[in-house]
């Protein structure tokens, strides 16, 4: 069954961009890691799913044409390692919320040392393999901004165009939730099963949809409500540590993970409030 969802939950899960030089130069350089590794895997064939999703992230973060196309043809060429591997954690974060980090390695020695510090740091401890997994459903994502949409078409339209090309549940930013300036892009974003994804994709950009982002997300089924601004009385000298919100050392963990360079996507089930 498919619905409409009248609150999007997703719209407060802000996975942390470059908002520096130095924070771009990681971001920029992990993602043409990706690009690589997948145009590696795929031969160069950008008609493959995963490299279509790695091509699709380069973009929605700004990465220079040039630096996606170079990427890619070092994967054709084989060069960058060879020794890459896909790896996934799992763990708990301030507010008892549920954080899942998929890292793109090839030292397991160094990145986990690294993953492990990062929670241990921020208030939170790295679990073991399915320990908040079962949280989560895997999904295709496909993500349709404002001007993706064709004039005149409005979210309607595009529930019934996602639902003629194989997509399970549609979810747009709430109109009180959004406003004029964001730096974030008022998108609607349309969910799959992930070996639907490419079907899915494909059927949208038919029916005359501009996906900005497409990619395999880790959707959660249970959510956390976390504070981030400080309470009245909340922010206080304990000693010579300051005692913060779960929320604000929520967001440090979170930048901490996403300033790794072996970290690819991070996702959570936190409603930041």
């Amino acid at each position: 069954m498919m619905m409409m969802s009248g609150h999007s939950k997703w719209s407060k899960i802000k996975r942390a961009k470059g908002s520096n030089d130095a924070k771009r130069a990681i971001l920029f350089t992990k993602l043409a890691v990706e690009l690589t590794e997948a145009s590696r895997q795929a031969k160069g064939d950008t008609s493959d799913i995963r490299l279509a999703a790695a091509i699709s992230k380069a973009k929605a973060n700004n990465v220079p044409k040039d630096n996606i196309e170079g990427a890619i043809k070092r994967g054709v060429e084989g060069k960058g390692s060879t020794n890459m591997e896909a790896v996934t954690y799992e763990g708990i974060g301030p507010g008892s919320t549920a954080i899942i980090i998929e890292a793109l390695t090839d030292n397991r020695k160094r990145t986990a040392p690294n993953v492990r510090h990062a929670f241990s740091k921020n208030g939170g401890t790295l679990g073991s393999s399915g320990s908040v997994a079962w949280m989560f459903v895997r999904r295709g994502l496909v993500e349709i901004p404002e001007e993706g949409r064709e004039k005149g078409r409005g979210e309607e339209a595009l529930l019934d165009d996602a639902l003629e090309a194989g997509a399970e549940d549609v979810e747009g930013d709430p109109e009180e939730e959004w406003e004029e300036g964001e730096d974030e892009p008022r998108v609607t974003r349309v969910y799959c099963e992930p070996g639907a994804l490419a079907g899915v994709r494909k059927g949208l950009e038919e029916r005359g949809w501009r996906p900005s982002l497409v990619q395999f997300a880790y959707v959660p089924t249970t959510w956390v409500e976390v504070e981030v601004e400080e309470e009245e009385g909340k922010e206080r000298e304990k000693g010579k540590v300051a005692v913060v919100s779960p929320g604000q050392q929520l967001l440090t963990l979170l930048e901490a993970l996403e300033e790794d360079p072996d970290v690819q996507n991070v996702f959570h089930n936190a409603r930041l409030i």
